[in-house]
């Protein structure tokens, strides 16, 4: 393993090529033997610079020069998560397409790729990533699907993409809550307002038996008729 520090011509190294998108520059130090696999002090490597930045094509460069897709970084994340991280919709496509990812690998919190893109509320990363297959109800370590995770973050745009999709609106999270309890909890209407048009449960009970409409901590007369 090699690995680097920044320096004060960091631009031009292979890796700050790699992070800035200077896709020429990168090809150039490829084409002059410089280790592909090359790792800054945390373990991150060009693939991972250039997800971060959203840089696809730095990325098809090094795809084309067999550098491993598989990597992670020291969170567990691979060069899929960041990418959706980060929205970079395009760079997706070229990870999936070209670069053949485990769409449904996780980091170490069993989060997948959705989980990143659907938390940071990156609606277009969260289509690409259904339209290429992502699992929809894939479950993290706490037991939270995408929606939970998009719901509980106030994530309007990402939960109006997933109800699109046809994604179960009524999973449970640890404590038997749905995502329509935890909108209501946190007083957030327009979710309420998506998730009931699209068919939720208003008589849904976690595990202490409350309602979503048992769950409201003020009186809000366009969230009760919602619920009604």
């Amino acid at each position: 393993m090699t690995t680097v520090e920044y320096t004060a011509d960091w631009n031009d190294t292979f890796l700050g090529a790699a992070s800035i998108g200077n896709h020429l520059r990168v090809a150039q130090l490829l084409k002059q033997g410089v280790y592909i696999e090359t790792e800054l002090e945390g373990g991150l490597r060009a693939v991972h610079l250039a997800a971060r930045g959203g840089h696809a094509n730095v990325m098809i460069v090094l795809l084309a020069h067999g550098a491993e897709v598989a990597a992670i970084d020291h969170t567990g994340a691979t060069v899929l998560h960041l990418a959706a991280s980060g929205g970079h919709w395009k760079l997706i496509q070229v990870l999936i397409v070209r670069g053949g990812v485990d769409i449904e690998a996780c980091d170490r919190r069993g989060m997948t790729a959705l989980h990143y893109a659907a938390c940071r509320g990156h609606a277009g990363a969260v289509r690409e990533l259904i339209r290429n297959g992502a699992v929809k109800e894939a479950l993290d370590q706490d037991e939270c699907t995408p929606l939970l995770c998009a719901v509980r973050k106030g994530r309007v745009e990402v939960v109006r993409e997933l109800v699109k999709s046809g994604v179960n609106l009524n999973p449970k999270d640890e404590a038997g809550c749905t995502p329509l309890h935890i909108a209501v909890l946190n007083g957030m209407v327009d979710l309420v307002q998506i998730l009931v048009d699209g068919g939720a449960d208003k008589e849904a009970r976690n595990d202490l038996g409350f309602k979503p409409r048992g769950m409201m901590r003020w009186q809000d007369q366009n969230m009760a008729a919602l619920l009604r």
